[in-house]
């Protein structure tokens, strides 16, 4: 026997009105509140299981971070040692002296970014007394000097006016790392030309 296919539009109307009058989701709803009070007393403890988990989790990986921090340390550290003693037997601690600036400028630390763009500005200082620049400051020999004697003449002025925006500015002047990290590029330009580093 062929049955013939019909719409039921009854069904339709009836779910649109349950859901829309909340028939549905009460039934839903009903439902969560038992949920709820079936694991209400379980709660605290469940609260605290999932607490100790979480610290047992924390601890574990701060000493499996301190057992790799070791490590790197025993093997990079000697590696370090001799390096860093030919490059200052080979050069007269140009490049230590460098490092330090630049290992300052990774800091975190605001006071440690203006560390080493005054030290930068110290050693520019006494590279141009040896090229033999005029003038008691750094401004006063960058002035005695012309693009001809200094390829990146105005990349030390621009990195000496940071200087002094800080050194007169100080706290009032806002620095990131990001800026710290151009000034220190503008006066590695020039001790390369100088040959200082």
């Amino acid at each position: 026997m062929n049955e013939v296919p019909f719409l039921n539009v009854e069904y339709f109307f009836s779910k649109i009105y349950e859901f829309f009058t909340g028939k549905t989701l009460a039934r839903f709803w009903n439902w969560c509140v038992e949920v709820f009070y079936f694991v209400l007393p379980y709660a605290k403890w469940i609260a605290i299981v999932i607490s100790l988990l979480c610290l047992t989790g924390i601890i574990y990986a701060i000493l499996q971070l301190r057992r790799l921090n070791e490590e790197i340390q025993e093997k990079y550290m000697a590696e370090y040692e001799s390096l860093n003693a030919v490059t200052v037997a080979s050069d007269g601690g140009n490049l230590l002296r460098w490092s330090k600036i630049t290992e300052h400028a990774e800091s975190l630390n605001p006071n440690d970014w203006m560390s080493a763009i005054l030290e930068a500005d110290i050693i520019l200082d006494e590279l141009l007394e040896k090229e033999g620049a005029i003038g008691d400051g750094v401004g006063e020999k960058l002035r005695s000097l012309t693009r001809g004697n200094l390829r990146t003449l105005d990349n030390a002025w621009e990195a000496h006016r940071m200087r002094n925006n800080l050194a007169h500015g100080g706290a009032a002047v806002l620095l990131n790392n990001r800026e710290v990290k151009r000034i220190l590029a503008l006066y590695q330009t020039v001790f390369e030309e100088l040959k200082f580093i």
